[in-house]
C-alpha cells in the first residue's frame, strides 16, 4: 500500500486481529451496519471491498480498526473483515422514518409532513417483529439443546434421567420451532411487501430473499447460526412461493 490511511472508526479489544469465535464471546463487536466476512484462501482486501459493496479500500478501512496497527496487505484465513450488513426489514423501516422526517424538517417541497406517523407506525411495527422473531430463535434453540443433552444423558445411562419422557423434550423443541418459523415468516413477509420496488412476484420474491438475509445477519451478531441458516431457507421457500403464484 501507498500514503497514509488515518483511521478513526470504533476500537476494538484486539487490535491486531479479530475472529467469529471473538464477536461470539463479546470480546469484539461489529461496527453498526456491518456483518462479519470470515476471510478466504485468496482472499485480499480490496477484494473484498470491491465484493461487498465498499466504495474503496478506505472506506473497508473505516470500519476494520484491527488493521490501523498492522500492516493491511497481510490478513488470513479465518480472521473477520466487517462488511456492510444487508438491512433487515426493522432498520429499513426505521431509516424510512428518520429519512422522511428529515425531508420534512428540511422543507422538502415534494414531501408531505403529515403522513410521518404513518412511517413511524411502520418502524414501531417492525421493531415488535424483530423482538418477536429474536425471542422466538433463543428459544427454539434452547429448546433443542434441552432435547439434544436429555437424549445424550439417557444414552449414557444417567441413573437420574427417565428416557420416557424424551417426548416432552422433542414436542417443545418442535413448538418452539413452530413459532420461530411463523415469527420469521412474518418478518420477511413484512419485507416482501413493504420494499419491493414493485407489486409483481420477481420484485416480491427478491425482497423476499433481501429481507431474509438481513434478518439472518441479525441473528448471526446474537450468535444464533442455526435460526439464521433457517430463516434463509424460509426466505427462500416464501420466494418460490411468490414466482409460483405469480
Amino acid at each position: 500500500m501507498s500514503g497514509e490511511i488515518t483511521y478513526s472508526g470504533p476500537s476494538f479489544r484486539d487490535s491486531a486481529l479479530v475472529t467469529l469465535d471473538e464477536l461470539r464471546a463479546g470480546a469484539a463487536q461489529a461496527p453498526a451496519g456491518t456483518t462479519a466476512y470470515e476471510v478466504k484462501p485468496g482472499d485480499n482486501l480490496t477484494r473484498i471491498a470491491q465484493e461487498n459493496g465498499y466504495p474503496d479500500l478506505q472506506a473497508l478501512l473505516a470500519n476494520n480498526p484491527q488493521y490501523a496497527q498492522r500492516n493491511p496487505d497481510l490478513i488470513y484465513p479465518g480472521e473477520v473483515v466487517f462488511v456492510p450488513a444487508a438491512p433487515d426489514p426493522q432498520a429499513r423501516a426505521e431509516a424510512a422514518a428518520k429519512t422522511h422526517g428529515e425531508r420534512v424538517a428540511n422543507g422538502d417541497p415534494n414531501v408531505d409532513g403529515s403522513d410521518q406517523k404513518h412511517y413511524n407506525q411502520a418502524a414501531s411495527h417492525a421493531a415488535g417483529l424483530a423482538r418477536t422473531t429474536d425471542g422466538a430463535a433463543r428459544a427454539w434453540v434452547d429448546a433443542k439443546q434441552a432435547a439434544q443433552s436429555h437424549g445424550t444423558r439417557v444414552a449414557n445411562g444417567e441413573p437420574n434421567v427417565s428416557g420416557s419422557d424424551q417426548h416432552h423434550y422433542n414436542r417443545a423443541a418442535s413448538g418452539a420451532g413452530a413459532d420461530f418459523d411463523a415469527a420469521a415468516q412474518a418478518e420477511i413477509s413484512l419485507g416482501s411487501r413493504t420494499f419491493a420496488a414493485s407489486n409483481s412476484p420477481g420484485d416480491r420474491a427478491d425482497a423476499a430473499i433481501q429481507a431474509g438475509e438481513g434478518i439472518a445477519q441479525r441473528l448471526e451478531a446474537q450468535g444464533l447460526s442455526e435460526a439464521a441458516a433457517r430463516v434463509r431457507e424460509l426466505a427462500q421457500q416464501q420466494a418460490q412461493q411468490l414466482r409460483t403464484e405469480g
